[in-house]
């Protein structure tokens, strides 16, 4: 069975999708869910697993710096780029440029 992690993203993405429940493999794949917040920070807000050293991954933010490929079945396929742990640009999978990271297409929970 593949693993993964969960990234909750609440955003109107550059190519019209409302996102909300994304998957990325990009991390430790223990079923972890992160969140990226309004403000384009990424938060762990949950561990997954049983065992000790699973639950000992700390919560909170995680000042993560560089590319974040986040994914919703495709064609909803996204790389979010992260500098100094805040989101700037949202890429979309099969389109040049990038987007430039704006916390007014958050959608509302």
């Amino acid at each position: 069975m593949a693993m993964f992690d969960d990234v909750e993203f609440a955003y109107r993405m550059p190519d019209g999708y409302e996102g909300g429940n994304f998957q990325t493999k990009d991390f430790d794949c223990l079923l972890d869910l992160y969140e990226v917040t309004p403000n384009g920070r990424l938060l762990r807000t949950r561990v997954g697993g049983s065992t000790t050293e699973e639950t000992n991954r700390p919560l909170g933010d995680m000042n993560f710096s560089g590319m974040l490929n986040i994914y919703h079945f495709s064609p909803h396929d996204y790389d979010l780029e992260f500098v100094n742990g805040s989101l700037v640009a949202i890429h979309c999978q099969g389109q040049e440029g990038r987007l430039i990271f704006d916390p007014s297409n958050c959608l509302e929970s």
